[in-house]
C-alpha cells in the first residue's frame, strides 16, 4: 500500500493508521457474512463457471475474518496494513485452491483461515526486526513458542519472567529480553475506539465479529 509509507507515528501510535483502518473497517462491514449453504453455492459455481462475481462474494464475505486474525499477530508487527495486506494474500490463495467437493465438507472461511494465517506468520518470520531474530534457531524457537510458554507457566503457578521463561526454554535471559520487548508491544490496541462516519466511538473488537 503506497499510503502505508506516509504513516507519521505519535505516541506509540499512528493517527493516520488508525484513520486508515477506520475507512478499511466500515468497507469491510459493508459485506454480509454467508450461510454454509450460500458458500458452498458461490464455490461451485465459482469452481465449475468461473464465475469471478462469485468468487468476488466468498472473498469479500471474509474479509472481517483476515481483520480477526491480522489483530492475533498484531503484538508481532506494528502496523496492522501490512498484516491485512498479506491475509488479503491468503484469502485470494484460497479461492483459488479451494474445492467445494473436498471429502471433509470444510467451509470455504475454514479453509481460507489456513491460507490467511500462513501468509501473515511467513511475512512476519521474513521481515522480523531485532536484527531478524525470527531467522536464528533461538528467534525461531521464541517466536513459535514464546506466548505458549508464557502461558504454561502462568498455569503452573509461576510468574513467566525472562529468567524463567530463559530457564524452561534454555535460551539466553538477554534473547528472550530484546526478543520480548518487541513481541509483546504493539502500536495499536485491540481495544483502540473507532470513529468512522461519525459513529459513536467502539472498540475495534466490535467490529471483528464473525
Amino acid at each position: 500500500m503506497s499510503t502505508e509509507n506516509q504513516i507519521v507515528k505519535t505516541t506509540g501510535t499512528s493517527f493516520q493508521q488508525t484513520n486508515l483502518l477506520n475507512t478499511y473497517l466500515a468497507e469491510v462491514r459493508r459485506y454480509p457474512l454467508l450461510t454454509p449453504e450460500e458458500e458452498h453455492d458461490l464455490a461451485v459455481r465459482y469452481v465449475e463457471d468461473g464465475d469471478e462475481e462469485a468468487g468476488r462474494q466468498l472473498v469479500t464475505s471474509n474479509l472481517r475474518l483476515v481483520v480477526k486474525m491480522a489483530f492475533k499477530f498484531h503484538s508481532q508487527w506494528a502496523n496492522v496494513l501490512d498484516l491485512l495486506q498479506q491475509g488479503n494474500i491468503g484469502l485470494m490463495q484460497a479461492l483459488n485452491k479451494y474445492d467445494p467437493y473436498n471429502d471433509t465438507n470444510t467451509r470455504f472461511s475454514t479453509y481460507a483461515s489456513y491460507w490467511i494465517r500462513s501468509c501473515i506468520y511467513n511475512y512476519i518470520k521474513d521481515n522480523y526486526r531485532i536484527v531478524r531474530l525470527g531467522s536464528t534457531r533461538h528467534g525461531r524457537k521464541l517466536f513459535d513458542n514464546l506466548r505458549k510458554e508464557r502461558d504454561r507457566l502462568q498455569q503452573l503457578g509461576i510468574e513467566p519472567t525472562t529468567k524463567a521463561i530463559s530457564d524452561s526454554m534454555d535460551i539466553p535471559e538477554e534473547e528472550v529480553v530484546i526478543f520480548s520487548q518487541h513481541f509483546f508491544h504493539p502500536s495499536l490496541s485491540f481495544d483502540s475506539p473507532t470513529y468512522v462516519g461519525g459513529e459513536d466511538a467502539r472498540p475495534l473488537s466490535d467490529d471483528l465479529q464473525l
